[in-house]
């Protein structure tokens, strides 16, 4: 799924944009804020993805790394919410 390859790569803008500093400065707090509108945008196109998948291609398929990877995608992003969050950087409305 590409959406879950996008999912990654905002992770990763958001560890560059972040850096090591510990008081982030306004610009990037807004990058931040962009990408973790961004973020959450990819972890819901990322869940109805594998659900819409899993439907159509395999609607009798119980295996756990389906169920696992959507989990761990809503939770990351939830821990990610909330450290940012606690920086002060506030959600932008998704695009």
């Amino acid at each position: 799924m590409i959406v879950w390859v996008i999912w990654i790569q905002i992770v990763y803008e958001l560890g560059k944009t972040l850096g090591t500093d510990k008081d982030l400065s306004q610009h990037q707090e807004q990058a931040a804020a962009q990408l973790l509108g961004e973020l959450h945008q990819a972890t819901d196109q990322t869940v109805e993805g594998l659900r819409a998948w899993t439907e159509t291609v395999a609607p009798d398929a119980t295996h756990p790394n389906i169920k696992s990877t959507r989990d761990n995608t809503e939770q990351f992003t939830v821990a990610i919410t909330e450290y940012l969050s606690a920086r002060g950087v506030a959600e932008t409305d998704r695009p």
